[in-house]
């Protein structure tokens, strides 16, 4: 999976506490092979210092300081009848419109009027063949830093 964070933010407010990784490549849950990582909604992450390909997302008690929490998943739409893996600007734009469509569902309050931000794990182009591993993510964070308890009906 490769982590998006929105280029356009409504508020244009906040620095994204996620930066430094622009993409981040996430393919499989543990040690082994192409397995796609997999996240339930109401995980809690410490994904903040990640870079690069990544093997494993340290997920937390959402009781414990963490870093974002999962609040919706989706699968990709791949191209074409053969469907076909999309290329990274597809993948971003569905996630950007699916994590962006499902986030006041979640927090309470539309991404316009929150303080809080999201960014999305997308598919590689490994685990789309290879595994059928076809899940978009989405993550929500406060840009301020940790936060403690779930984000779910925050309505900040």
């Amino acid at each position: 999976m490769r982590l998006h964070s929105p280029t356009v933010r409504p508020l244009g407010a906040a620095v994204l506490a996620l930066a430094g990784l622009g993409l981040l490549s996430a393919c499989s849950t543990g040690g082994g092979g192409g397995t796609p990582l997999s996240f339930s909604v109401g995980e809690c992450l410490n994904d903040s210092d990640l870079t690069g390909e990544v093997r494993d997302v340290p997920r937390v008690d959402c009781s414990e300081p963490h870093d974002s929490e999962v609040y919706h998943v989706f699968d990709a739409v791949g191209k074409g009848a053969d469907e076909m893996y999309p290329d990274d600007d597809d993948l971003a734009s569905q996630a950007d419109e699916g994590c962006a469509e499902a986030f006041a569902g979640f927090v309470g309050v539309d991404i316009s009027e929150s303080r809080l931000n999201y960014a999305s794990y997308t598919p590689l182009l490994s685990s789309w063949y290879e595994d059928h591993g076809r899940e978009i993510s989405c993550v929500v964070f406060d840009p301020d830093g940790q936060t403690t308890g779930s984000l779910e009906n925050a309505a900040q």
